[in-house]
């Protein structure tokens, strides 16, 4: 730990976004062009589209992919920014002297979690075989929805399942070791302070996404 802790002063802020962001894109490009064949599609539509039309949608897939691509830093950034907003609004409450670009590095750091997380699920889906797309969102999630009967399931109880796996609780681990470091603080009250701050934020987040899927599903 104290190595990470090294690297994370030591590290330029904007170096290690850009760093992160090309990680991701590539890791995308590698799933989209590589690895998740178009044969899998036709597998997953065959029912629903005739092929002229899946023919279609992959041609018109396979045109705009790297729209898609340019979109993944400013994800990055508006997840670090939300990581950040929950951090320090909690700051605030508890009267910590933080600032909130240390906030909006140190979500930034602790991303290494879910990039790892990434990285293991990639290298799954490399040596597993799948019939249809739909099996993708159970691979390597080590979420609960991983451990239950998921065709029990309705659609819009999927994310939340997904949400709660160990890498995301890695994540709150780590947010707390960094808060630990920075502020100096007993890591079982930085470990408190995640989960009643980020850990409200992603609830909150949580119970939108669910709202959205209930009402557009």
């Amino acid at each position: 730990m104290v190595i990470i802790t090294k690297y994370f002063y030591e590290t330029k802020k904007p170096e290690f976004f850009l760093f992160i962001s090309l990680l991701y894109v590539l890791l995308s490009v590698l799933l989209n062009e590589f690895i998740i064949k178009d044969e899998l599609y036709y597998q997953t539509l065959g029912e629903q589209l005739a092929r002229e039309r899946i023919e279609e949608f992959l041609e018109f897939k396979h045109k705009w992919d790297w729209i898609a691509y340019l979109i993944i830093p400013l994800v990055l950034f508006f997840k670090f920014l939300f990581v950040a907003l929950c951090l320090e609004t909690g700051s605030i409450f508890q009267g910590y002297k933080t600032s909130f670009k240390q906030m909006f590095h140190i979500a930034m750091f602790s991303e290494l979690v879910f990039l790892f997380a990434q990285m293991f699920k990639t290298i799954v889906i490399v040596f597993a075989k799948f019939e249809n797309l739909n099996e993708l969102q159970y691979v390597a999630s080590f979420s609960l929805l991983s451990i239950i009967n998921n065709k029990n399931i309705d659609p819009w109880f999927i994310y939340p399942l997904q949400t709660i796996n160990i890498f995301e609780i890695l994540y709150w681990i780590f947010l707390a070791y960094m808060l630990k470091t920075i502020l100096e603080k007993e890591y079982n009250k930085m470990l408190k302070f995640v989960l009643s701050t980020y850990g409200a934020g992603l609830l909150i987040w949580v119970i939108v996404v669910m709202f959205i899927n209930v009402n557009f599903s």
